[in-house]
């Protein structure tokens, strides 16, 4: 009997081409290959399903929703940790726990770093709660708050809002002071997490810091080893078995844990596409530093950007506001990447930033060099 077989008739051609790479010994990927599994498990929005060594912080923020369960209103709290220690995936974590439990919770996450202002933040509510966002122009912040207030009593919700990165939210404390005298005027719960680092203050004032009142839930940096533990899972779901050896996560993780977890993705992600685009099999220790040196183009347009602050700042002081409108004169950037840079000036101990009352009885800060 002839037991020779066509492998076209019976097989799909990219299987056809894997076995036959593997039986040549050929490491290199044929058209239509690819080194990913799940590439969306690299994505910034991506919930892993095993989120790693954030057990007690997650069931500190359970705990400060649990009272809503009981017809009280939820615990206040600042969620403080550096950056991408898992402060966001954490709270989404949370609220969509919570949310399946009962529908008479409205949870609202809202970033600061995009809805910066008192019209944003209640727009941004009032499109969560009403299911629309309310006109842009011709009506009022009171009128906005008054249409959510109305719905949320109306269906007896309680509300719980996530200001995240809060600090870039201008004039927070009427945000959050509205938010949480709210019951003074409508039948309403209200509670509100603000999420940043160590050194925001958030800047609240007596009166709103009064009625807030509160707990901190803390993130600490991951350590190497977590951080090691961490990309590993993301490369076993992300990508095919044998792309990336436990060397090559290695230098990832002690890479990282110079920057940030959200960079060493970005990084793990970068490697694995430049294999892919050389029709390589796997990542080699080697194709960290090369792709990594790709990274410092950034870093030297930030360095270049702080220049041109101090320079700003040798001519006078400037109030955040003031300054960024500057800067923007020569070239756009989001008040966000400003944020930071101002931040990481701070720290360099090259700049002084003052909080201070504005003219309109808001808050701001009064930049200088130090």
């Amino acid at each position: 009997m002839d037991w020779s077989v066509n492998l076209s008739s019976v097989l799909p051609n990219d299987f056809i081409v894997a076995y036959a790479s593997f039986s040549m010994g050929i490491d290199m990927l044929w058209h239509g290959q690819t080194l990913f599994k799940q590439p969306e498990v690299f994505d910034y929005a991506y919930l892993p399903e095993s989120f790693e060594y954030r057990s007690g912080q997650l069931q500190a923020l359970a705990d400060c929703i649990k009272p809503c369960f009981q017809s009280l209103k939820p615990l206040n709290c600042k969620i403080i940790g550096e950056t991408a220690t898992g402060k966001t995936t954490s709270l989404k974590l949370v609220f969509h726990e919570a949310e399946q439990e009962s529908k008479h919770l409205m949870l609202v996450h809202i970033n600061g770093g995009i809805f910066s202002n008192v019209f944003a933040v209640f727009s941004r509510i009032h499109k969560e709660v009403l299911g629309y966002e309310p006109p842009s122009a011709g009506i009022s912040v009171k009128d906005i708050y008054e249409k959510i207030f109305s719905s949320l009593e109306k269906k007896k919700q309680t509300l719980l809002v996530a200001l995240d990165d809060a600090a870039y939210i201008q004039d927070l404390n009427k945000v959050v002071y509205d938010l949480l005298r709210a019951y003074e005027l409508f039948h309403v719960k209200t509670g509100v997490w603000l999420v940043g680092t160590p050194k925001d203050k958030f800047a609240l004032d007596d009166k709103s810091a009064s009625v807030f009142s509160g707990q901190a839930v803390i993130f600490p940096c991951y350590t190497v080893e977590e951080l090691f533990t961490i990309l590993k899972k993301r490369a076993d779901y992300g990508v095919h078995r044998g792309v990336v050896s436990d060397d090559v996560l290695k230098k990832i993780a002690g890479i990282t844990f110079q920057r940030d977890l959200r960079f060493g993705i970005e990084l793990l992600k970068m490697i694995v596409l430049e294999a892919e685009n050389k029709s390589k099999k796997k990542v080699e220790v080697e194709d960290v530093e090369r792709v990594l040196s790709r990274f410092s183009f950034s870093e030297k347009g930030e360095n270049f950007l702080e220049q041109e602050i101090l320079a700003l700042l040798r001519e006078q002081n400037f109030t955040s506001g003031e300054l960024h409108a500057a800067l923007s004169k020569k070239r756009k950037i989001p008040y966000s990447s400003f944020y930071r840079l101002i931040e990481e000036l701070r720290k360099k101990r090259m700049i002084e930033v003052e909080e201070k009352r504005g003219d309109e009885g808001g808050r701001t800060r009064e930049i200088r060099l130090k």
